[in-house]
């Protein structure tokens, strides 16, 4: 598990290949947008966390959807039930509200037009 989980953090939020299931990271880059104001659509490349993912080299931390930490109690659940509903989601549009450190605070939607933040409450 350590050694997955080690080259998980090397591969970075960067890599072009899409895993399935994703891979799970800490940080997907420093080189995420100084301006938040933005629209993605892509397919998410890797999940941090039960509310963080990356797509690409950005940053995503969900808007309206705080998940346990992963070192918390339901935190490892919240971040396999994220990493479900991405492998198989195909690209999200992500609207960007504000900055956290190097995370882009936003909203996104499934393919469908759903929202990801009601589609992990469930």
């Amino acid at each position: 598990m350590k050694t997955a989980l080690l080259l998980a953090m090397l591969a970075g939020c960067a890599s072009p290949v899409r895993a399935e299931p994703l891979p799970q990271v800490y940080d997907c880059s420093e080189a995420n947008p100084r301006n938040p104001s933005k629209v993605w659509t892509a397919a998410p490349t890797a999940v941090i966390d039960g509310d963080s993912f990356c797509m690409g080299e950005v940053e995503i931390r969900m808007r309206r959807f705080n998940a346990p930490e992963y070192d918390e109690p339901g935190g490892p659940e919240a971040r396999e039930k994220l990493r479900g509903l991405l492998s198989s989601a195909g690209e999200l549009t992500c609207e960007g509200f504000a900055r956290n450190g190097d995370r882009i605070i936003a909203s996104c939607a499934l393919p469908d037009g759903s929202s990801l933040d009601k589609a992990m409450k469930q």
